[in-house]
Parts: C-alpha cells; sequence; structure tokens
C-alpha cells in the first residue's frame, strides 16, 4: 500500500495523502494538502496544512500552524518546527532548519541549515543560510544573513542584518 504505515487523526487530516509511508498527523487539518511525501509528523491545528503537491520528507512540525505556510513549488524537507506559528512562510525548498518557540523561523521561504530558540528567534529571516539565533527576539529583523551567531536576548534584533554581515557573532542582551 502507498500509504503504509500512516496514521491520521483529525478532520481532514492528511486527507489529501495519495503516496507517502509512515506520516502521523493529529489535530484538525494537519497535512491537509499532503499528496506525498514521507515520513513526516504533523501535530496541532492546521500544522503543516499547506504543503503543496511536494514530495517533503522528514518534517516534524508541532504546535498551531506550525509549517503552515503556503509551500510553493519545490520539496521541503529536514525542517523541525516546535512552538505556534512556526515556520510559516512559503517555504520553498528550505532544508534542514530547526525553529523551536513561538513564531520562530516564521518568515522563512528558501533559507537552510538555520537553528532558531525562542520567542520570535530569527523571525524575520526568509533565505538565510546556517544561521544560529539562541534567545527572545534573537536575529530579529535579518532577513538573509549568513552564518550568523546571536545568542542572548534581541541580539542582532535590531537592523536588517544583510548578508553584508555573514559570519557576524553577536553574544548578549540586545548585542
Amino acid at each position: 500500500n502507498a500509504t503504509d504505515g500512516t496514521v491520521a487523526i483529525g478532520k481532514s487530516s492528511l486527507g489529501a495523502l495519495t503516496s507517502g509511508a509512515a506520516n502521523i498527523a493529529i489535530g484538525y487539518q494537519s497535512g491537509l494538502e499532503t499528496t506525498i511525501g514521507d515520513y513526516n509528523v504533523y501535530i496541532g491545528y492546521q500544522a503543516a496544512y499547506r504543503t503543496a503537491n511536494l514530495n517533503n520528507q522528514h518534517n516534524t512540525m508541532v504546535g498551531y500552524q506550525a509549517g503552515g505556510g503556503d509551500w510553493t513549488s519545490t520539496l521541503s524537507s529536514k525542517n523541525t518546527a516546535v512552538g505556534s506559528l512556526s515556520m510559516v512562510g512559503a517555504m520553498n525548498s528550505a532544508l534542514e532548519n530547526t525553529a523551536v518557540g513561538y513564531r520562530s523561523l516564521n518568515a522563512i521561504t528558501t533559507g537552510d541549515n538555520n537553528t532558531a530558540i525562542g520567542t520570535d528567534a530569527g523571525d524575520e529571516l526568509t533565505d538565510g543560510h546556517n544561521n544560529v539565533a539562541i534567545g527572545s527576539a534573537t536575529l530579529g529583523t535579518s532577513t538573509s544573513v549568513g552564518f550568523a551567531t546571536a545568542v542572548g536576548q534581541q541580539a542582532m534584533g535590531s537592523g536588517d542584518v544583510t548578508a553584508a554581515a555573514d559570519g557576524t557573532v553577536a553574544i548578549g542582551y540586545k548585542a
């Protein structure tokens, strides 16, 4: 069977799935648009509900609308979002991102290999890559920076830190 090992609990949960093994979706409309994809876990009201007809794999989305953005034309895989409204951007080939906290990485689209932990951590990051943001509102207004490390409440949280600042390290409150 093309959907072996898949579990869906909740109204319209994985309702469009035609092919994909070992998926778990729990919650109203979780994984609603998923037609193909393997090894995904979607838990929460509308978690990953607009993933389009893409072969997304190995994603874990937990929380109210976690990963619930309107995913676009290229698969996004190996992403983990834990927290309401985390990773709700129009994901388009976003790979290997980790977001923990309310609205963390909530604008991510094509960015890869980012780690954001804390409320609003990396919340404006769209195509930035290889960043670490730990603390509330860290890396808060940056969209495209890469290889940055921000640790502490609001570290790198003001001003648009662009690709010109790749590799920046900021540690401390509002650093």
